[in-house]
């Protein structure tokens, strides 16, 4: 039975995923190769913090992927996150699996899988026209 989620990258983006779902009283695991990008997690969160490299199955073996219902992909390198991911769809079977991409043409390398890209540039966008159709009301 899946039941928890996967963070790689402590970034800002990754530390507040882990942050809010942690806040919902879900299991996560949060992966990262610098041991000190793991200061801008919470004191409160809950999780297992993982110091190791992502793209290595050993590392998530550790964070006991083969449990996770969901894997998100957060690093700062794009090549890096499609990698994992197809780790996560290929080698393990993660029923949900998010990468974040800041080139949107490498969307093309997801394209026909249940890979779901995480566009910043989108999202900003997103946000702003949110924003425009807000004062327009």
């Amino acid at each position: 039975m899946r039941y928890k989620t996967v963070v790689v990258g402590s970034g800002r983006l990754g530390a507040n995923i882990a942050r809010h779902l942690s806040n919902q009283k879900e299991s996560v695991d949060i992966i990262d190769s610098d041991p000190t990008a793991f200061r801008k997690i919470a004191d409160d969160f809950s999780g297992n913090k993982i110091i190791g490299d992502g793209s290595e199955t050993t590392t998530l073996d550790q964070s006991e992927i083969s449990n996770a219902e969901r894997i998100v992909i957060v690093t700062g390198d794009d090549n890096t996150n499609i990698y994992i991911a197809h780790l996560a769809l290929s080698i393990y079977n993660v029923p949900k699996i998010y990468v974040r991409l800041f080139d949107v043409t490498k969307g093309k390398l997801i394209e026909g899988t249940r890979i779901k890209p995480i566009y910043p540039f989108n999202l900003s966008l997103d946000a702003f026209l949110d924003l425009e159709g807000d004062s327009k009301k």
